[in-house]
């Protein structure tokens, strides 16, 4: 049996169970669509907040710091190196408002490294005490908001964990139903010469293209969503952002943001096809597959 007609089994088994198939797409679809959107309207919040908070820098983040009065320059040196940070001199006219005294000022160009070296969370790493390591962001507060924003996707991942779960056990369901209602053809693969490895590939094609179909309707259902957020709270946004950014431009609230987290979303979907096939493959076994004839 060639791979062609595996993949063309494996099809004929969505299309003679159809409404099944469309039941389990359109449920698993829509839970995904769900954390989906979520991400795509926090990550598009995100870009556009942070478009306005880093404009009188034009997204350049200046981070002073310093360790335990004073001590241990070495350390900062180390950790700003580390996270592709520049050290710069700055006006002292901008340090006045601080409480402590900074040994450097540290210049960040990415957000993602500059939210390491500002949230401290290394300190078995470069063996230190964040109660004595002392970081302020000037002129700007880019920092607070990437942290804000990187706090409520870091509470999806339970969600997600969830709803992978959900996925398995719905899927493990259409599968189990499938296969016990597919004895004859399964028989009937065996005395063509089929394997059961191939007879095991149908059916693991059988989810996956459940799952591709699942995540094409959660992606446009997502894309929908996030489409509606954005029209609902179009001028609320301009309004906020614009009241508690005075001195920026005005930019297009659009909520609609990719990060890699959106890639996981959906490459969770495709992971749920092989456990919900663990799950069910005993019902492959001959003992069963004779005892479903014997009933029928």
């Amino acid at each position: 049996m060639h791979f062609r007609d595996l993949i063309h089994l494996a099809h004929l088994n969505f299309s003679g169970f159809r409404t099944r198939s469309l039941a389990s797409i359109i449920v698993i679809g829509i839970l995904f669509s769900l954390i989906l959107s979520a991400e795509l309207i926090i990550q598009g919040l995100e870009n556009v907040t942070l478009r306005y908070a880093g404009e009188p820098t034009s997204g350049t983040i200046y981070i002073a710091s310093d360790y335990d009065n004073g001590r241990r320059p070495e350390l900062i040196r180390e950790r700003a190196t580390y996270y592709g940070g520049e050290l710069k001199e700055a006006n002292p006219q901008d340090l006045n408002n601080l409480n402590f005294t900074p040994q450097y000022i540290i210049v960040f160009h990415n957000y993602a490294k500059a939210y390491e070296y500002y949230r401290l969370a290394d300190e078995q790493q470069f063996n230190y005490s964040p109660q004595h390591y002392h970081n302020t962001e000037l002129y700007t507060n880019q920092m607070s908001a990437y942290d804000y924003f990187y706090t409520m996707k870091h509470n999806l991942h339970p969600l997600l964990i969830i709803l992978v779960v959900a996925a398995i056990l719905i899927l493990t369901f259409t599968t189990a139903h499938l296969i016990a209602e597919s004895s004859q053809s399964i028989t009937l693969y065996r005395s063509l010469g089929a394997s059961r490895w191939q007879i095991f590939a149908i059916y693991l094609a059988y989810l996956l293209e459940l799952c591709l179909s699942a995540a094409l309707f959660a992606i446009i259902l997502a894309l929908l969503l996030a489409g509606l957020a954005t029209a609902i709270s179009w001028q609320y946004l301009q309004t906020t952002l614009t009241e508690f950014y005075p001195l920026a431009s005005p930019h297009p609230p659009i909520l609609l943001g990719i990060n890699w987290a959106c890639f996981g979303i959906i490459a969770a979907m495709f992971l749920a096809a092989p456990g919900a096939f663990l799950l069910s493959i005993d019902q492959f076994s001959s003992k069963k597959i004779a005892f479903r004839l014997k009933e029928n």
